[in-house]
């Protein structure tokens, strides 16, 4: 039940566009984490936990942010 739960929060999500005092129509989220949720903070943890596994390059992951970066010798 958890599982449909969190899947309907992340699949339901739309987004709007302020910009000027206007306003854009809503459009889906298709991807990332909703901002100002509540469960925004645990789906970012478990979406981010992972990516260093993935990813060729080295990743500094931060609160809310993420660095990709290599080192090379010169």
């Amino acid at each position: 039940m958890e599982l449909k739960w969190c899947q309907s929060n992340l699949t339901r999500s739309k987004q709007v566009v302020h910009l000027g005092g206007k306003e854009s129509s809503e459009a889906p989220m298709k991807h990332g984490v909703p901002q100002g949720s509540i469960l925004g903070p645990l789906f970012f943890t478990l979406y981010i936990n992972d990516l260093p596994l993935h990813v060729s390059s080295r990743v500094d992951l931060h609160a809310d942010d993420t660095t990709p970066y290599s080192i090379c010798s010169l």
